[in-house]
């Protein structure tokens, strides 16, 4: 959803030890918290491996969900030691592409085509009740800028930039797609 996390741009990288330390802290904060994460695609980064293990194995973090526009199988027949690391050390992955045509509101996932892996069997009847209710997003807005965190309904940024609009509120929008294809 969010074009300016799909461009591979060097000034926006940060060690993996920095992200560590981040993660540890929040952890600190709330030892019961589980961990996502989202794209870009997580499998394009060497260090995911290396991260979810520190994650599962030193914070003891037990609902890893990644989401990646790979396919398990595809990244099972990448043969990559980093990608094993990876999908040893995660609780749950929702696969597949988003196609926007078969964005129809499921929670959790961007579009019908995406695929819930249980790699934590124990999780399954927590995610099920999840499943069963309503998409969850938080809003931040900053000045004009905003960030929506999780997986928003369908109709949610065409109906926030109305709203915005009508209100006299000048909102960027330029970094979300599909917004005017909905």
């Amino acid at each position: 959803m969010s074009k300016d996390t799909w461009a591979f741009d060097k000034k926006h990288e940060i060690p993996l030890q920095d992200v560590m330390s981040m993660i540890r802290h929040y952890h600190l904060q709330n030892p019961t918290m589980g961990l996502t994460i989202s794209g870009g695609d997580p499998f394009f980064q060497e260090e995911l491996g290396e991260l979810l293990r520190f994650c599962k194995k030193t914070l003891q973090i037990n609902d890893i969900l990644v989401y990646t526009g790979f396919t398990l199988q595809q990244l099972q027949l990448m043969k990559k030691p980093f990608i094993k690391m990876a999908l040893e050390h995660l609780d749950v992955l929702i696969d597949g592409k988003y196609v926007h045509a078969l964005n129809d509101d499921l929670p959790l996932r961007g579009s019908s085509n995406q695929v819930i892996h249980f790699f934590n069997p124990a999780l399954r009847q927590i995610y099920d009740a999840i499943l069963q209710g309503q998409r969850t997003y938080k809003l931040a807005i900053e000045g004009s800028a905003f960030r929506v965190y999780g997986v928003v309904p369908k109709s949610f940024i065409k109906r926030l930039k109305t709203k915005s609009e009508l209100n006299g509120i000048q909102l960027d929008f330029s970094s979300f797609d599909q917004v005017d294809k909905e």
